[in-house]
């Protein structure tokens, strides 16, 4: 009986000092201060300009280089179609307006085939890396990131721990506002390269959706989707929750269109149909009803919406 006792005490003194042990370990890692480093000069000759004027756009196989050579660098991490990322390079091109620094741009489909591919698993993402390591970066899934992403005075509190920022200089700032401006009023033409209606008519002739069909007590459920959106994934999982309570109303059609082409069109004609400008992914329609993007508040919207439409409802795909 004592003997037992004592091995109950020492394996209870075990854990205890396991338990001290990682919780000093993570105090230490929050509390521990950076030594704070200069960037390199962002190699111009190798890179363009985005429309921003506030990266310069690189594929993966430069992002691996620029690793390999042990470069010092800031990477902004985005996706076309993602509003989330459209909202964030505005902070970021603001934050390049008043302060000296040169970022790198990558896209997250480059940065899958990369050395941070294993680690970046969202997008919007900012990245600091220095010797080539990354020291730390933005990751759009953690709540308490959020503060980092929604202006400049939040970005700047988080990329000043790890490297020195100096402010322009008026003249420079003027330069970069007015470089800004022309190219607002040529982007202005950018949905130039987008499909007219008449485009998108045409090509709706053709799309034959396999696996969908229409059932008068069930509504169907559209969402487009990418890969590495957290909000895409965000209402995924919620919709799994849901068809446990309200399975036998609604039925999910999911069409990720960064793999491919013809759910990208499919994309554009229904959200035609529903006479929206779509800007960005998650988009979903829900019989009469559409939502871009995703929240809280839609969770309530969604289950109202399949209650009051799943008889005989509108369907985006086989009403006229």
């Amino acid at each position: 009986m004592k003997k037992s006792y004592i091995a109950f005490l020492a394996l209870v003194l075990v854990v205890v000092a396991s338990s001290l042990t990682i919780y000093f370990s993570n105090k230490n890692r929050e509390s521990m201060e950076f030594e704070k480093f200069y960037l390199d000069e962002v190699e111009t000759n190798l890179t363009h300009l985005s429309h921003s004027f506030a990266f310069f756009e690189i594929d993966g196989e430069k992002l691996n280089s620029l690793i390999e050579n042990k470069s010092n660098f800031a990477l902004s991490i985005y996706e076309p179609s993602c509003i989330t990322s459209s909202n964030f390079d505005g902070v970021l091109s603001e934050f390049r307006g008043v302060y000296n620094i040169d970022f790198y741009r990558v896209a997250f489909s480059d940065l899958k085939e990369t050395d941070l591919g294993e680690t970046i698993k969202y997008y919007p993402s900012f990245a600091v890396l220095k010797d080539g390591e990354l020291i730390d970066y933005l990751q759009a899934d953690k709540d308490e990131d959020s503060e980092y992403y929604k202006n400049v005075e939040g970005f700047k509190k988080w990329l000043d721990q790890y490297i020195f920022i100096a402010e322009k200089n008026k003249e420079e700032v003027k330069s970069s506002q007015s470089k800004e401006t022309q190219t607002s009023s040529k982007g202005s033409g950018a949905e130039e390269t987008s499909q007219s209606k008449e485009e998108i008519k045409d090509v709706s002739d053709k799309i034959v959706i396999e696996g969908i069909t229409y059932n008068k007590n069930k509504i169907n459920l559209y969402l487009f989707w990418r890969e590495g959106c957290v909000y895409c994934h965000q209402e995924k999982a919620y919709l799994e929750t849901l068809k446990k309570e309200y399975g036998n109303l609604f039925q999910i059609n999911e069409f990720e269109i960064s793999k491919s082409s013809k759910n990208m069109k499919i994309l554009e004609y229904f959200s035609g149909k529903m006479g929206d400008n779509v800007t960005g992914v998650p988009y979903t329609i829900i019989g009469n009803k559409s939502f871009t993007g995703f929240a809280d508040s839609y969770k309530e919207e969604f289950i109202k919406t399949i209650k009051e439409q799943h008889k005989d409802s509108y369907d985006v795909y086989f009403s006229n």
